[in-house]
C-alpha cells in the first residue's frame, strides 16, 4: 500500500509540473497512468478535462468532467468547468440549458454570470445579455471586459451613444487593454474624431504591436487627416500581419483613390471582395467598384 501511494503521489507531482508548463499531452498521459493506480480522485478527472479543453478536444473534456461530477456530485467548481467546456466548444444553447439546471443560489456567482453573458451574446440575444452584464457590473464594479461586452450589446440594439460611452469607460478602467483601445479608437473613427482616434490607436499598438486591425484603423485615421504617407505605412503593415484582412485592402484602395491611382484602387477593392468584405462588413466595396467602373 505504501509503495502504491508513493508511486501515485510521484505521478501526480510530475503531472502537475507538466500542466504548469502547458505540456498538456504529457499531463494527460501521466494522469491516465495515475487513474490506473487510483481511479477515485475527482480532481484528477478535473485536470484531465482541463488539459483536453486546452487542446481543443472538447468531447474528451466533457467525458472527464462528467466523471469528476459522478464522484463529487454538486461540486460547484466542477459544474462551472462543465459549463465552461460547453462555452469553449461554442455549444451556447447547451451551456445555457446547463446553467438553468443550477440552484438559484448559484446563479449570482460571477463565474456563472460570465458564462451566461457570453453565451447570450454569441446567440445574439443582446437584450438578455445586456441585463446579465449590467448585473455583473453591479456586483464587480466597472470591469473593462464587462463594459466592452455591454458596449457590444448596446451597439447591436441600436444604442450608439450608450455603446460609445461603455467603450470609453472600458479604456478609462484599464489603460493596458489593447482590445478596448482598438475598439474605442474604431468608435472614435465612426464619430469622425480623428485626432483622438489616432492617440488611442497608437496606444493600442504600443500595448500589442502584433495585432493587425489597429494598424488598419490607425491608417484610416491618418488618411482622413491627410497624412497619406503614414496612412499607407500603417495599412500596408496591417496587411503584412494579416494578408486576408479585407477591410485593410478596402482602406488601401481608398489610399490609392486619394492619390488618383484608380487602377490600383480597383485592384485592391477586388482583393477586399475576394477576401469576403461583403459578408463581414456590407456593400461598400461593391458600391465603390460600380462607381469607379461607371
Amino acid at each position: 500500500m505504501f509503495l502504491r501511494d508513493h508511486k501515485y503521489r510521484r505521478v501526480i507531482n510530475l503531472a502537475n509540473e507538466k500542466w504548469k508548463h502547458k505540456q498538456y499531452p504529457e499531463t494527460i498521459k501521466l494522469l491516465r497512468k495515475a487513474n490506473e493506480i487510483r481511479p477515485d480522485n475527482p480532481s484528477v478527472y478535473c485536470v484531465l478535462a482541463d488539459s483536453y479543453q486546452e487542446l481543443g478536444e472538447f468531447e474528451n473534456a466533457q467525458k472527464y468532467i462528467a466523471l469528476a461530477l459522478n464522484l463529487d456530485k454538486g461540486n460547484l467548481d466542477y459544474l462551472i468547468q462543465e459549463i465552461s467546456i460547453l462555452v469553449k466548444a461554442e455549444a451556447y444553447d447547451a451551456s445555457l440549458a446547463k446553467i438553468n439546471t443550477l440552484p438559484k443560489t448559484c446563479l449570482t456567482q460571477i463565474e456563472i454570470l460570465e458564462l451566461k453573458g457570453w453565451s447570450l451574446l454569441n446567440l445574439k440575444r443582446y437584450n438578455d445579455a445586456k441585463l446579465v452584464y449590467e448585473k455583473m457590473l453591479d456586483i464587480n464594479g466597472p470591469y473593462s471586459n464587462y463594459l466592452q461586452c455591454l458596449s457590444e450589446c448596446h451597439k447591436n440594439l441600436g444604442h450608439k451613444e450608450e455603446s460609445f460611452l461603455c467603450m470609453k469607460r472600458a479604456v478609462e478602467m484599464d489603460s493596458n487593454d489593447s482590445i478596448a483601445h482598438n475598439n474605442y479608437g474604431y468608435k472614435l473613427l465612426g464619430r469622425e474624431e480623428y485626432p483622438k482616434a489616432i492617440k488611442i490607436l497608437k496606444r493600442a499598438i504600443f500595448l500589442n504591436p502584433a495585432e493587425a486591425y489597429q494598424y488598419n484603423n490607425l491608417g484610416f485615421a491618418y488618411l482622413k487627416t491627410g497624412r497619406k504617407d503614414l496612412a499607407f505605412k500603417n495599412i500596408s503593415h496591417s496587411i503584412k500581419l494579416d494578408y486576408q484582412n479585407s477591410y485593410a485592402y478596402k482602406n488601401l484602395a481608398l489610399y490609392y483613390l486619394s492619390i488618383n491611382e484608380t487602377d490600383k484602387a480597383i485592384k485592391y477593392l477586388e482583393t477586399a471582395k475576394a477576401f469576403g468584405f461583403a459578408e463581414m462588413y456590407g456593400d461598400e466595396v461593391d458600391e465603390l467598384l460600380v462607381g469607379l467602373r461607371g
